[in-house]
């Protein structure tokens, strides 16, 4: 970290994955005494003294956390930038993941999402299969409500948090035998929640764990010490949170819900 920034002063890389973290390892901010105040302007990403930074980075690790310290924190600087991936590399990542989930895993049908993650998608079908393969494709779509909204007919719920994630019956209502093999495919991973959320799903359907596969382009590698399950296929595994893809800065879809309230 030397010789970059507000030299003395760091802030979070990722302040709610942080939040998350500290959550999982130790609870409420309450629980750290006398650096409840200091966890509370990281986790706002305000910027603190190193000092603080890595007293909480100590604590974390007392706690069993296992990233190093770099991976949480960098200088404060407005010039801090992280990866751009192009186009010609989410292209190429795109062939990659499709021939991982069509020829080996042989996947018949696709869940995705809204946006970037059904851009990814189809840019992996588009790489990885014949014309005629892709028009057939099977393509499902989950989406995100507040908790507090109704759900919609047509779709299950799938509670997590201050929302929920529904999706559509269709999915598993016309396959009986569970003989589907279905691949969850995302653009990026920065936490894997919806992943292991849909995994527990499918299972409770009844699907074999070898009928499902989780696929993305871009994976933080700090995902596994958040929900402690990685995505089966990844391409590019970035050691920051902080990445952006072509059409713009990467999201977890749990920080569309954030209002600012203690984990």
């Amino acid at each position: 970290m030397a010789n970059a920034g507000v030299r003395g002063y760091l802030r979070a890389c990722n302040p709610s994955e942080l939040a998350k973290l500290r959550h999982i390892h130790i609870g409420m901010q309450k629980e750290l005494g006398s650096l409840t105040s200091t966890v509370s302007r990281i986790e706002r990403d305000k910027r603190v003294r190193e000092a603080s930074a890595k007293a909480y980075y100590e604590v974390l690790t007392t706690h069993g956390l296992t990233l190093p310290f770099d991976r949480l924190f960098r200088f404060a600087s407005d010039q801090h930038r992280g990866i751009s991936y192009s186009w010609a590399q989410i292209s190429n990542g795109a062939y990659r993941v499709g021939r991982d989930v069509f020829e080996q895993f042989r996947a018949d049908t696709i869940l995705t999402f809204p946006g970037p993650s059904a851009v990814f998608a189809n840019l992996s079908m588009a790489r990885a299969l014949s014309k005629e393969e892709l028009v057939g494709m099977r393509v499902y779509t989950a989406f995100f409500l507040d908790s507090e909204k109704p759900s919609v007919p047509g779709f299950d719920r799938i509670k997590m948090g201050k929302f929920k994630m529904l999706v559509p019956v269709g999915l598993t209502a016309d396959d009986p035998k569970r003989k589907r093999r279905i691949a969850i495919v995302d653009d990026a991973v920065r936490t894997g929640w919806s992943f292991k959320e849909l995994v527990v799903y499918l299972r409770e359907k009844g699907y074999a764990r070898a009928n499902i596969r989780t696929a993305c382009c871009v994976c933080y590698q700090g995902v596994k010490e958040v929900h402690r399950q990685e995505p089966d296929i990844s391409h590019f595994r970035p050691a920051s949170l902080n990445f952006a893809m072509p059409w713009g800065n990467s999201f977890s879809f749990e920080s569309c819900f954030e209002k600012g309230a203690e984990i």
